[in-house]
């Protein structure tokens, strides 16, 4: 018995062995005394939404408390990587009228002060979502064109540009869901593009909806095109935190990719 469980334990250690071998040592070892002239960009990108269906509506771990948490930590890790001269900045896109409007106004004001003071600082991004949490792919035109237009500026005050004054004009609709026609009315709104989940995950993902793309195409920018509406617009592949295989194994890979330029421009990694 104890040398089955001697043996037991060495074949988990040889399994340990070569996944380290194959996974994090080889990758960097053949990275050794190449360079590259491309980079890669790690784009963090936060969601601020705290008007949940699973979720009560108190300033409390049971409700948006958790939220107001986990946001306040993140703000305060970007200000101490940048008074290391670390260049980090966020990217960060709203719910507007349950969040922007209502909630941290007057459970948590300094959020809003500190995102406006690192978007003036350190050059943090805004970009659009929804207005009122809405799912535009299951909205009508009109009900579309007025989620977003109250997103970018609304006479509650609550809008992206009312609140930041400058934005980027991407948008990150609720849930990572769009569906054909919401192209055409972004663009009419002067939006170029659109981020939206390319991960293994089961839900608001376009992976499932298309062939497979290449590294390359993966971790850059694409070109949506619908021949049936003539819709074009730019889609920003982003993955979730919570990906199947690890962000840093990921990264590990783009960064391999890069020096063999199997990518042959920059890559971006957009979480």
């Amino acid at each position: 018995m104890k040398k089955i469980i001697r043996y037991v334990c060495y074949g988990i250690l040889l399994v340990v062995f070569v996944y380290a071998c194959g996974y994090m040592v080889i990758p960097k070892l053949l990275t050794i005394g190449k360079h590259s002239n491309h980079n890669v960009y790690v784009s963090l990108g936060f969601h601020v939404n705290m008007y949940h269906s699973y979720r009560i509506d108190t300033n409390d771990e049971a409700g948006f408390g958790k939220d107001i948490r986990v946001i306040r930590k993140i703000i305060e890790v970007l200000d101490e990587k940048n008074k290391k001269g670390i260049p980090v900045k966020g990217v960060w896109d709203f719910e507007n009228l349950f969040t922007l409007e209502e909630i941290l106004p007057q459970y948590a004001p300094d959020i809003i002060a500190n995102i406006k003071r690192r978007v003036k600082e350190h050059g943090d991004e805004i970009i659009l979502m929804s207005y009122n949490n809405g799912l535009v792919s299951a909205m009508t035109q009109d009900e579309c064109m007025y989620s977003v237009k109250y997103a970018i500026s609304n006479p509650r005050r609550s809008g992206v540009k009312d609140i930041f004054k400058d934005y980027s004009p991407f948008v990150r609709p609720q849930e990572m869901m769009a569906t054909s026609g919401n192209y055409e009315l972004y663009k009419q709104l002067g939006l170029q593009g659109i981020v939206l989940y390319y991960s293994g995950i089961p839900f608001d993902a376009f992976r499932v909806f298309v062939d497979e793309l290449s590294l390359e195409e993966a971790h850059n920018p694409l070109m949506y095109h619908n021949k049936n509406t003539h819709e074009k617009m730019m889609v920003i592949p982003a993955y979730n935190q919570l990906q199947p295989i690890s962000i840093h194994r990921l990264l590990c890979a783009i960064v391999l990719f890069v020096e063999h330029k199997s990518i042959r421009v920059h890559a971006l990694l957009m979480l």
